[in-house]
């Protein structure tokens, strides 16, 4: 009895010293495991990358909860040099830095042949893998864009200006300022007195077109019956930009009052399909504006003023009415844009996208330059942003459209993401207030990299 009670405690105890190795190795195992693994670029995952064929260098992150490895997979890869290779957190810069992201970079030597290369580099971080693929552009090949725009028998000046940025492209980079208002110049004529030289583009705005003339009184909104201002902008050597903040009735039983209109999708049930079919009381609106505004730009082509014509902007963040039914209206509504304004004899149109996302893109036959709208800080450059464009189509010109602060040359030069232009919003009232200090417009637009109105060649 004796024994038989001895064995059973010894047998009890081992299998509790079992259980606790296992429990140890249990535990072990687990914390050796990732919850999770993702590679990022300025916070969004990526597993695909392109450099153009200058030399340059990113920074990437890897977000993941234990310990982290990266190798490259390729032998000839002596184009390519990554640090560190492994960590928990690195520290690149004493504002951003943190343990809760990893970071490493990534850079690349020159790529003076006529083909452009790739490997694979692969993140490891227990039992998960994540491959980024880099890709760099052969020389000469990242700004090989379409010789003529869109349009069929453009104007000469509208060729002019075509030709002038995709000469430029790559190369310098164009300047430009949002305008004060939707129809002024005010924000430009800041600069020039405070740097002495002009911006080239003038950004200007449809946004009141439903509350002028011929709609509505023109008391307290612009005129744009009045084309007088764009067109001494771009008779004093200025190009000119229009946007259009589209604003439709909110709903039918207002469909005739024009001080209850909205652009915001959240703030109007106009519908975009709808709006595409003959018939319904949103053709009539689309028809009615588009008659509107195709109005005032043949005014311009008559005076021999070109545009940069960017209307639907931002669609695919579906706060605006036009992106809010998705990709394949969108498309199908800018196409109808297109093909109306053709009908209609405009031909000084040069048609910017801003979209982002490839699956709105309209095509390669409807847009000439791709745009991007974008908010960074510390004059920070965003080649991820022209990696985006670039996956979207290889053969147009690509642009800032919007931003707060303005990426500086230098940054830019580093990264290798030479805008066309860049349009940046001013400070309202005070324009010094905005994200770019005086001091930095005045050192920027004294660079040979920027292009000022003054250095613009004649393209009338």
């Amino acid at each position: 009895m004796i024994r038989t009670k001895t064995i059973n405690r010894i047998c009890t105890c081992m299998a509790i010293c079992l259980v606790n190795i296992s429990a140890t190795s249990c535990s072990d195992a687990r914390a050796d495991r990732a919850s999770g693994l993702t590679v990022t670029a300025e916070g969004t995952p990526i597993d695909y990358v392109r450099f153009g064929s200058r030399a340059s260098a990113r920074i990437f992150g890897v977000e993941t909860d234990i310990p982290w490895h990266i190798g490259v997979t390729d032998s000839d890869t002596a184009w390519i040099k990554v640090s560190p290779h492994s960590g928990n957190g690195w520290n690149f810069s004493a504002d951003d830095a943190i343990n809760r992201e990893s970071f490493f970079r990534v850079e690349v030597s020159s790529n003076d042949a006529d083909e452009e290369r790739s490997t694979v580099l692969t993140v490891e971080a227990g039992g998960l893998t994540r491959d980024l693929t880099v890709t760099q552009s052969a020389a000469g090949t990242e700004y090989d864009v379409a010789e003529s725009p869109v349009m069929a028998d453009a104007t000469p000046q509208t060729v002019n200006v075509y030709d002038f940025l995709r000469d430029n492209y790559g190369k310098k980079v164009i300047s430009g300022v949002v305008s004060y208002g939707t129809l002024d110049i005010r924000n430009a004529e800041y600069l020039h007195d405070k740097t002495g030289k002009y911006p080239v583009i003038n950004y200007f705005d449809f946004m009141h077109h439903v509350h002028s003339a011929p709609l509505n009184p023109t008391d307290w909104a612009e005129n744009y019956t009045d084309m007088s201002v764009p067109q001494k902008w771009w008779n004093d050597g200025g190009i000119v930009l229009f946007d259009w903040h589209w604003s439709v009735p909110k709903n039918e039983s207002v469909k005739d009052s024009f001080d209850d209109c909205a652009f915001y999708s959240e703030n109007n049930s106009f519908s975009p399909s709808r709006a595409l079919l003959e018939g319904t009381w949103e053709h009539d609106i689309l028809i009615r504006d588009l008659d509107v505004i195709s109005g005032y730009l043949l005014d311009l082509q008559s005076k021999n003023v070109p545009v940069l014509w960017r209307p639907l902007h931002e669609a695919a963040g579906r706060w605006f009415w036009w992106g809010k039914e998705g990709p394949d209206t969108y498309k199908d509504l800018w196409k109808f844009m297109f093909e109306y304004f053709t009908q209609k004899g405009l031909r000084n149109l040069i048609w910017v996208w801003t979209g982002e996302e490839p699956e709105w893109y309209p095509g390669d036959t409807y847009v000439d330059v791709l745009g991007v709208d974008i908010g960074v800080k510390d004059h920070q450059s965003v080649p991820e942003k022209m990696d985006l464009l670039r996956s979207v189509t290889s053969h147009k010109i690509c642009a800032i459209t919007e931003c707060g602060s303005i990426p500086s040359i230098e940054n830019m030069q580093a990264n290798g993401d030479i805008w066309s232009w860049i349009t940046p919003w001013v400070g309202g009232s005070d324009p010094d207030s905005g994200d770019n200090t005086l001091e930095f417009y005045i050192s920027q637009y004294n660079s040979e990299m920027i292009i000022t109105r003054d250095e613009v060649p004649d393209l009338k």
